[in-house]
């Protein structure tokens, strides 16, 4: 790693696990959707596995109108989705201000490494596209939220598939590709955070037991 590091060569890849631990405390995936799924119960019981499954719940909401008025905006557990940050957002905040990595791609919505690196009177801006990420460079390492961001533009943050064929979030989309396929080969990179129960979806990655 330290010769990555000297050499310019790191980049991070960080996924919801990074904000679990303590004192973040952050709900996984499966607790959301399990919070999701009990507060809608009183209106309508959906089908049991839903309950276990954000991509499947959140689709649901999407295909029937609901996704941002509902889902979005009444029944997501923003609250349970922020906290104090932990050593491995301050880590990654400290890799990013210091330079020590070229870069952090991350699939979490919240903005604990953004709020670890303001205490340090550093204002980190988390990009959501490769035009941002080019642009934030000129003041540290650029920190590309490639599913969005629970403060900036929430009603587009990536929960479910059905999303990606519309034309802003495929905008979206295509440029966070442009800018990894501009700025990661030959990188080295470091995973931090991310369970295995991942699946491919148009050249992207949805990971079911993450924050997607």
């Amino acid at each position: 790693m330290l010769g990555s590091i000297e050499a310019h060569n790191l980049v991070l890849l960080c996924g919801a696990g990074l904000s679990i631990p303590d004192p973040s405390n952050l709900m996984s995936a499966v607790a959301v959707a399990r919070k999701v799924y009990d507060e809608y119960a009183p209106t309508l019981v959906l089908p049991a596995p839903l309950r276990e499954d954000i991509d499947g719940l959140a689709g649901h909401f999407l295909t029937s109108g609901q996704f941002e008025p509902l889902f979005i905006n009444r029944l997501v557990p923003w609250d349970d989705l922020t906290g104090e940050p932990n050593d491995g957002h301050a880590a990654v905040g400290d890799f990013l201000l210091s330079g020590a990595a070229r870069a952090a791609l991350s699939a979490n919505f919240d903005l604990m490494i953004e709020q670890w690196s303001s205490r340090r009177k550093v204002q980190l801006r988390g990009a959501l596209d490769g035009v941002q990420a080019t642009a934030y460079a000129d003041a540290t390492s650029p920190l590309l939220k490639f599913h969005g961001c629970m403060q900036m533009d929430r009603g587009r943050t990536l929960w479910t598939q059905g999303p990606l064929a519309l034309p802003e979030i495929q905008r979206r989309v295509d440029s966070c590709k442009a800018w990894m396929q501009l700025n990661l080969p030959g990188r080295d990179l470091l995973v931090v955070g991310f369970w295995t129960d991942c699946r491919a979806v148009r050249g992207n990655y949805l990971c079911k037991d993450n924050l997607v």
